[in-house]
């Protein structure tokens, strides 16, 4: 049986949703999707919120502060090359993982 206050809160994401898309299509410029709100509400959201804020507001400052040629030329193989990064220390460590499982 679903309990009163998970009636609220789906009344609540259900306004939220409801605002971000009124907002999205009547102004272009509004940067949320009122998909990606609701996809949001999920408990993944702890784990990409921040880090998505910063690259969002990396993004801005440096196309506002350098440019375009900035942007390209260096901002994106620098997230192209931390995030190859981070692809490799994972694949290590499951190995080692692995490894220190088959070992014990």
């Amino acid at each position: 049986m679903i309990a009163a206050n998970q009636w609220i809160l789906f009344a609540v994401g259900v306004a939220i949703v409801s605002v971000v898309h009124v907002l999205y299509a009547r102004y272009p410029w509004f940067p949320l999707n009122p998909a990606g709100v609701a996809l949001g509400f999920g408990w993944l959201i702890a784990f990409l919120i921040v880090p998505s804020i910063v690259a969002y507001v990396a993004k801005i400052v440096i196309l506002k502060m350098g440019g375009e040629k900035l942007y390209e030329e260096k901002a994106i193989p620098f997230a192209i090359g931390i995030m190859i990064s981070i692809g490799l220390a994972t694949i290590l460590g499951i190995e080692k993982q692995i490894a220190a499982a088959f070992a014990a």
